[in-house]
């Protein structure tokens, strides 16, 4: 992980872009690790006004003076963030295009797993929507969007084979 952060250039606030996972043709859950079953995503992680483009963070707790779900302010910074290759911006610009970086680490979001699995997920609900019913539809149309705008994407599965990794399997 540190070497994959050195592109960031120790920027106190690191803003990765969600690379969406949907069900990559599984039903149920397939025997063995997520990352190696699934190899479908969105073909562009920063769509923006859908729940398919958003970030994970990573930051210098020592800098931070305010907590988000998917945001944070530094002392020395404020709302500004880096991408993983160097690029500072303003929050407000992260889903400007020209901000999105994997070209040192990315981040993969596997979404939905199987439709059985999404299935439990969306019957088990979310406690920030009002209602179940408005859950399930938000989640439908995210993975609706994924679906019809899928790419292959074996990023992971490169990584893993390269370095030797044992997943257990």
């Amino acid at each position: 992980l540190e070497e994959a952060l050195r592109g960031a250039g120790g920027f106190p606030n690191i803003s990765l872009p969600w690379h969406m996972f949907g069900h990559s043709g599984h039903v149920s859950r397939p025997a063995g690790p997520v990352c190696l079953n699934y190899k479908m995503r969105v073909s562009d992680p920063m769509r923006q006004n859908l729940d398919a483009s958003n970030f994970k963070c990573i930051v210098d707790p020592v800098e931070v003076t305010k907590v988000g779900v998917h945001h944070f302010q530094t002392r020395s910074y404020g709302d500004e963030t880096a991408n993983d290759a160097g690029m500072v911006v303003p929050k407000k610009r992260r889903k400007d295009a020209e901000f999105y970086s994997a070209e040192f680490i990315q981040l993969n979001h596997y979404y939905a797993k199987s439709i059985e699995e999404l299935k439990e997920k969306t019957d088990r609900g979310w406690s920030f929507d009002g209602s179940a019913e408005k859950y399930r539809n938000k989640v439908t149309s995210t993975i609706t969007y994924i679906e019809a705008n899928a790419i292959a994407d074996r990023s992971m599965i490169d990584f893993v084979h390269k370095n030797g990794i044992d997943l257990g399997q």
